[in-house]
């Protein structure tokens, strides 16, 4: 955040947010089909015609096509979510509690992953849509936007502690915020 308003960040600090947004999804996604379809044929008896070895061999295969889909198409939603992110920013601007900022940016992941939901459902067979697939991906979107923007808030000079660390930072806060 920036001195100017209690809120307010800079540009960079938004492709931060959003790249950690996007870096965060697709972990949370990968995880999840991970755990989805790679851990329970382990658990239990596996198809008969693959054994269990196959299954799982097969379920990975699937997660690598999760993660090439997936990538694509979070890597397009988080491009063209960051004009709207920036927007929610600029709205945000005056309201001090990250805590506000975190749960707001959190509203508008799970909203943009039901919409993406949304959208993919209607492209397909709208299965998506009742299965639990558009709740999941809700929820992946909304704690990966909420983390984004709660690591866009961590100003770089502070945690910086290498040889470029700037030593009087939290001085220099303190001057900005009175000035604000």
């Amino acid at each position: 955040m920036t001195g100017q308003a209690p809120g307010q960040f800079t540009r960079e600090q938004l492709w931060r947010g959003a790249l950690h947004s996007w870096l965060a999804f697709m972990a949370l996604m990968l995880a999840t089909f991970f755990v989805a379809l790679v851990v329970p044929p382990l658990l239990t008896d596996a198809s008969p015609a693959l054994g269990a070895g196959g299954t799982v061999v097969m379920s990975l295969i699937f997660v690598f096509y999760a993660a090439v889909i997936g990538g694509v198409v979070s890597l397009v939603v988080t491009l063209v979510g960051v004009p709207v992110a920036a927007l929610f920013a600029l709205a945000l601007r005056r309201v001090r509690g990250l805590a506000w900022h975190v749960t707001a940016f959190g509203a508008f992941g799970v909203t943009l992953g039901l919409i993406v939901a949304a959208i993919w459902g209607a492209l397909g067979d709208g299965r998506v849509m009742v299965n639990g697939v558009a709740l999941a991906s809700a929820c992946l979107c909304g704690l990966a936007t909420a983390y984004g923007r709660w690591r866009a808030s961590r100003d770089p000079r502070v945690r910086s502690s290498g040889p470029h660390a700037d030593p009087d930072a939290d001085a220099e806060d303190r001057l900005s915020a009175r000035a604000a």
